[in-house]
């Protein structure tokens, strides 16, 4: 089943330990999407993630990783 994430999916997926990450992280059933404008946001904010959060930018990195690989993102057009 194909289920479209938000950006308040994304970003909550960002955070250290949060429970969005681990249900993405191990729900194999789902497909997860999300449009590229989503992700473009996510990228963008990343300072603000980083400082709010207390990630430091390797581990942002990491977790933006991490969420590309289990989110297929999608254009507008698509």
């Amino acid at each position: 089943m194909k289920l479209v994430v938000d950006k308040n999916v994304l970003f909550s997926f960002i955070k250290k330990e949060s429970k969005t990450r681990k249900l993405i992280l191990n729900i194999e059933v789902l497909e997860l999407v999300t449009p590229s404008f989503c992700i473009d946001e996510l990228n963008g904010h990343k300072e603000l993630i980083c400082e709010k959060s207390g990630l430091s930018d390797s581990e942002f990195e990491e977790a933006f990783d991490d969420l590309r690989v289990f989110v297929k993102v999608f254009s507008l057009s698509e």
